[in-house]
Formats: structure tokens, sequence, C-alpha cells
């Protein structure tokens, strides 16, 4: 865990990305959010309003190739003393992680494990989460909503996102529901409309 000024960052490749996230997807479809790495604008959509403190920690659920995680470096880990945890379940993408941001620290695990959180970690101020909530099964989803809930900082925020064409359909309703009994406030921003496909970004906030 360090923050943005000692974090090497290498190279990004968005078509080997894409190749590589098609094939995680073809052979785990419910734990890969997507087949194509999520754009900056839904980066920067999904970091809007956040500023770290010194000391603050960040968790990220389910990194994938990184594209929310440059964002996390450029907007909260350069503040000073500010901590990283990121959480993947992907055997081959928690290698990658490694790889391409190697100052970080990543875990390959489950996010609602006690296994993947480290003893002396703290309690988290904000959890920025990339994984396809709405596609587990309800006991999974709340599992891992509740989990956040229970481990956030008071006054820390957990932040995830679905797509709009996903409003209509139960795996979004049940999301909306859970969060809405999680958290003490709970917010949906308006689409992102420049992003592909169109993308709304979900907040839920405990009580400071």
């Amino acid at each position: 865990m360090t923050n943005s000024s000692s974090a090497v960052v290498t190279k990004k490749a968005p078509l080997t990305d894409s190749f590589l996230l098609l094939g995680r997807f073809l052979r785990d479809p419910r734990n890969i959010a997507t087949i194509w790495p999520s754009s900056r604008v839904l980066a920067d959509a999904m970091l809007r309003g956040l500023e770290a403190r010194a000391g603050d920690l960040v968790v990220e659920f389910g990194p994938g190739t990184g594209a929310f995680t440059r964002v996390i470096i450029d907007r909260l880990l350069c503040v000073a003393e500010t901590r990283y945890l990121g959480i993947e379940g992907d055997a081959r993408l928690h290698a990658l992680l490694r790889e391409r941001f190697a100052a970080l620290q990543f875990v390959c695990g489950r996010v609602e494990a006690d296994s993947s959180w480290p003893e002396d970690l703290g309690a988290p101020r904000f959890i920025i989460s990339g994984l396809p909530l709405i596609s587990m099964p309800a006991d999974v989803l709340r599992a891992i909503v509740f989990d956040a809930s229970r481990r956030l900082a008071p006054g820390g925020i957990f932040r995830t996102f679905s797509y709009v064409h996903s409003t209509p359909t139960p795996g979004q309703r049940r999301l909306r529901r859970t969060m809405a009994e999680a958290f003490d406030e709970f917010h949906v921003s308006r689409p992102i409309a420049r992003n592909l496909p169109p993308a709304l970004v979900f907040t839920g906030t405990k009580r400071a």
C-alpha cells in the first residue's frame, strides 16, 4: 500500500487488454464485468467529487486491467500517506495488475472474504467497485454490498456502476434496493452519455 509518488505504472495496451478481458469474460462471465476496459469518461465519473485526506485508505473491488486504478492514482493517491488495496478475483488479471502497478498492493481473492483483507488494514474511506454486481446471485450481491458498508469508515463512500440499458433488469433493480438498504444515503447519477454504452454511477454513503 503506497501513494502514487512511488507507484510504478507500465504503459497501457488497450487492444491487448480488450482481448484479455474477452477471454476472461468467456471463462467467467459472472465475475468479469465487461469485455472491454472501462473508458476514461466512466473512470472520471466514478472518482468525481471524491477528495482524499492524508492517511486515507482506498480499496478497489475488481480492478481488472486497471482502468479505474489509473484514475485513483491520479486523483486520490496523490495525497500524502494515502493507501491502496486492490482485490481481484481472477488470477491472471491479478498477475497483470501486480506487474502494471508494481508499487501498489493487490490481493487475489473474493472481496467479501476476510482473508482478502489484511488484519492491520484499517477502515477504508472509499471503496470503488468494478464488479458486475447485477449479474451475481442475490445472496452474493447482498453479502458484498453489506460487507462493504460494514467495513467502511464513518462517512465512507462505496461507489459502483451499471449500464443504462440494464435499468429494467431484475439485477439492477436488486442492486438499487440492496444499496438503499445497506447505506444511510444512496444516490444514482445522471446517465454518463459519453461512455459506450451509457452508464450510471451508484453511490452509497455511510453515516459519519
